[in-house]
C-alpha cells in the first residue's frame, strides 16, 4: 500500500496543521509498530488527509494508527498521528474512492 486516507488526526506540531501541510508536508511515518518510520508526504485540508508512502508498506489495515515524525530515527520528534480509514496500492482500482474520500 502506498496511499492511506486518515481519520481522527491529532497534531502537536509547532504550527497549525493546515499551514504545515500547505501543498504537502514531507515527514516520516510509522504504520507498523515493528518497523522504522519511513519517508512520506502528508496532503489534505479541511479535515481530510492522505499519506503517500514513498516506498509503500505491506499489511496496512483500517483502524491501525499512523504516527508522524520529523526524522526517521534518533531524537525524532512526534508531530502527531491519526487512524487509517482506508489504504490502496498505486494504480489500484480503489484509488478513485480515496480521491472521493478526500473531497468529502
Amino acid at each position: 500500500m502506498d496511499h492511506i486516507v486518515l481519520r481522527d488526526i491529532h497534531w502537536i506540531g509547532d504550527v497549525p496543521l493546515e499551514r504545515a501541510v500547505g501543498n504537502g508536508l514531507e515527514m516520516f511515518v510509522r504504520v507498523r509498530s515493528t518497523r522504522a518510520p519511513q519517508p512520506a508526504w502528508l496532503r489534505g485540508s479541511g479535515g481530510r488527509y492522505e499519506i503517500e508512502l514513498v516506498a509503500g508498506e505491506e499489511g496496512v489495515s483500517p483502524g491501525q494508527a499512523c504516527v508522524f515524525y520529523d526524522a526517521p530515527s534518533g531524537q525524532a520528534r512526534v508531530l502527531g498521528g491519526g487512524f487509517i480509514q482506508s489504504a490502496a496500492a498505486k494504480g489500484a482500482s480503489t484509488t478513485r474512492p480515496l480521491a472521493e474520500a478526500l473531497r468529502g
